[in-house]
């Protein structure tokens, strides 16, 4: 639509142009004409700005074991188009989500991009929140970590929702941010990527001071009761610049979702959400291991050579997203045991390339013994 007016617009400027330098020669356009030309041009480019403005947005869902037992492949079929889903992993430091494993299997099986969360629990702990939230990340690596060491999912989510009560702003602020950062830390040491946050659009703008803003991605929990017609701004998340998921319902009448999802039990609440971006750039941020990928190819080119040698040697002592990039090992950190991996898959040389490097040594050699002094 948008190509469509904007050849439109163009069509009729030109023609506007074409008119103007002719009535240098014979008669001027009348006004009304110009001015209905002028009112035709403002409806165009204003339809073009409105199209232009109006943001992609990928459905998707998040659930736990309160959703019960899911048929997957029913709701990939569903015709609302669900993407990608979150799914309770952990929570605290001693409690796993019994439904996590089959849910993350299920929703992979049919080709819906699955990412597990843990519901922090801010609101407990030894009163040494770094600590604490070191304890909690540990003990939902334990469970997660494995996952991304052979298969691909979005990053991992810190949900963050329970905070201790009789404190101040200011002292929950200074809690959340330090406990936060820590938790982040942690998930970063291991897997080279951190945590998307989720909370709610009040909190969000309240409670995180830096660097939570500058290096988590924002979910925001902001529901509405018209649907995701009108999207939270960003101003409305300020320090984050933006959020990058929204959780547009929670699924009840005061904040009704888009209806029944196929393969889910009849009756059960599930929070609707989306990405703020199309499929293929949610699909850009799947982390892990891809089973397909040759080891040692780190451009992902399909090709074991030289170029991966340059690619590896360019990116040496980084830390990177396990197994992406130069990372063959899975350990984030990119060094000379990736390299090793490369080494022992790039292919052997044939002897004629064996043959033909000789010779142009060799003859690089002699050219430079002969040239004059």
């Amino acid at each position: 639509m948008t190509v469509i007016f904007s050849k439109v617009g163009f069509a009729l400027i030109a023609g506007e142009f074409q008119l103007s330098a002719a009535s240098r020669c014979s008669q001027r356009l009348s006004l009304r004409t110009s001015a209905r030309l002028c009112a035709l041009f403002a409806t165009i480019f204003s339809l073009i700005g409105i199209r232009q403005a109006r943001a992609v947005l990928t459905p998707g869902l998040d659930i736990s074991h309160y959703q019960g037992a899911i048929n997957w492949n029913q709701v990939a079929a569903d015709p609302k188009g669900y993407k990608f889903v979150f799914m309770k992993a952990t929570e605290d430091t001693n409690y796993t989500d019994p439904t996590f494993n089959t849910n993350l299997a299920g929703a992979k099986s049919v080709g819906i991009m699955a990412g597990p969360y843990h519901f922090c629990r801010l609101d407990t702990g030894s009163g040494d929140p770094a600590a604490d939230a070191v304890g909690e990340a540990n003990y939902f690596l334990s469970k997660i970590k494995s996952k991304y060491q052979t298969g691909t999912y979005l990053p991992p989510v810190a949900d963050i929702e329970t905070w201790p009560t009789g404190l101040s702003t200011a002292a929950l602020k200074t809690l959340t941010t330090t406990w936060t950062t820590s938790f982040s830390n942690t998930i970063y040491a291991s897997l080279g990527v951190r945590p998307i946050v989720y909370t709610s659009g009040s909190k969000a703008s309240t409670l995180f001071a830096s660097p939570v803003p500058a290096q988590e991605l924002l979910w925001v929990a902001a529901w509405h009761t018209t649907g995701t017609a009108s999207p939270p701004t960003n101003a409305s998340v300020s320090p984050w610049s933006a959020w990058k998921f929204w959780q547009w319902s929670d699924d009840t009448t005061t904040y009704p979702a888009d209806g029944t999802i196929s393969g889910f039990p009849a009756g059960v609440r599930i929070d609707r959400d989306v990405f703020n971006g199309t499929t293929a750039q949610i699909q850009t941020m799947l982390l892990g291991k891809d089973p397909t990928a040759k080891p040692g190819d780190f451009n992902r080119d399909g090709k074991l050579n030289a170029a991966d040698y340059s690619f590896w040697k360019s990116a040496n002592g980084t830390t990177v997203p396990l197994f992406t990039g130069a990372d063959a090992n899975g350990d984030t950190k990119v060094d000379a045991r990736d390299l090793a991996i490369w080494t022992a898959a790039v292919p052997e040389p044939t002897s004629a390339a064996l043959f033909s490097i000789a010779f142009t040594v060799c003859g690089l050699n002699t050219y430079r013994g002969r040239r004059p002094k």
